[in-house]
């Protein structure tokens, strides 16, 4: 877990997120709930990361504000990303076009990741250590709290980097 948040501390952050997506068992989870549970894999990487407790309506915001962006653009993206993938190696057309559409969508998720920082400089207590499967349970409700629990220890010990 990171030391308190200072305000903008975005590259910290992304540094995580990168680091927990590149850890196979780690993105596969995020996938497997994102799929599933309608969970979005930045807000949740997030909320592993904030090292302060945030109030229960500060959150809600936040999971707002996240819904809000994903809605707009992430997920439209995303969407398009699917559609283009290619049934066959030798599109190479093709795959240019989804290995763009791919960076497009990464941007998407780096730009949701900023926003989020930018709306939490002053949120929190930085003495209280939070309760991450309450947090999830929280933001993603329909993600049972069994997958969360059977979840943290893979997004929050990072043993592939």
């Amino acid at each position: 877990m990171p030391e308190a948040a200072r305000p903008h501390d975005f590259d910290r952050f992304w540094d995580f997120a990168l680091r927990i997506w590149a850890c196979a068992p780690a993105r596969k989870r995020l996938l497997h709930w994102q799929d599933a549970h309608d969970v979005d894999a930045i807000l949740a990487l997030f909320a592993l990361w904030y090292p302060r407790r945030v109030h229960t309506h500060d959150w809600q915001a936040l999971m707002q504000a996240a819904a809000s962006w994903r809605e707009q653009t992430t997920s439209r993206v995303r969407a398009l990303r699917r559609r283009l993938k290619p049934n066959s190696p030798d599109e190479r057309q093709r795959q240019a076009l989804y290995d763009a559409v791919k960076g497009l969508e990464l941007a998407c998720e780096r730009t949701a990741a900023m926003r989020l920082c930018q709306r939490t400089q002053a949120l929190g207590n930085p003495a209280a250590t939070p309760d991450l499967a309450r947090r999830l349970h929280l933001l993603f409700p329909t993600l049972p709290m069994t997958e969360i629990l059977d979840g943290l220890p893979e997004l929050t010990h990072v043993g592939c980097t």
